[in-house]
């Protein structure tokens, strides 16, 4: 049974402190998505998702992450590549990768988004092939993404 966390549409520094101790304790969440970085795929305050613990998961590139930062913050981002050093991870709206993080750092995996009532599996089917896709363009992200907001305000009028 998964934990939701949500306090209005802001999770409290405390929360997210919360989540990882209810991770560190093999339980599921579910987090309302707050902030950008991963525009396009995880919309900020619309969509949701279920977070489950990584400790026995094999984290492959693609996959979405909850995890701790050096500063002690909590971040969730996708996982770009891997190598001797450790993962290196990005939000989908970014265009530069952070890293090295050890897999004691990641804290958690994403199994399921909630968009609206549509439920859909990140790491299987169009989903992970678009992921995968996402991240060789990596390098042109921010210009697909300007050019996406463009056409959309410009179908708007």
């Amino acid at each position: 049974m998964a934990f939701t966390i949500r306090k209005g549409d802001m999770p409290a520094p405390g929360m997210l402190s919360a989540a990882n101790e209810m991770l560190s304790e093999n339980r599921d969440i579910i987090i309302k998505v707050r902030g950008s970085s991963m525009y396009p795929f995880l919309r900020n305050k619309k969509d949701s998702v279920l977070i489950v613990p990584a400790k026995n998961k094999k984290i492959k590139p693609g996959d979405i992450v909850f995890l701790c930062t050096p500063s002690q913050s909590f971040i969730l981002h996708r996982v770009i590549y891997r190598n001797a050093d450790g993962y290196y991870v990005s939000g989908d709206a970014q265009k530069v990768s952070s890293g090295p993080f050890r897999k004691e750092q990641i804290v958690g995996v994403v199994t399921k988004i909630w968009k609206g009532k549509k439920q859909i599996n990140p790491r299987t089917g169009i989903c992970y092939i678009s992921a995968l896709l996402w991240i060789v363009l990596l390098p042109y992200r921010h210009l697909i993404i300007k050019s996406r907001r463009l056409l959309l305000h410009l179908s708007i009028k």
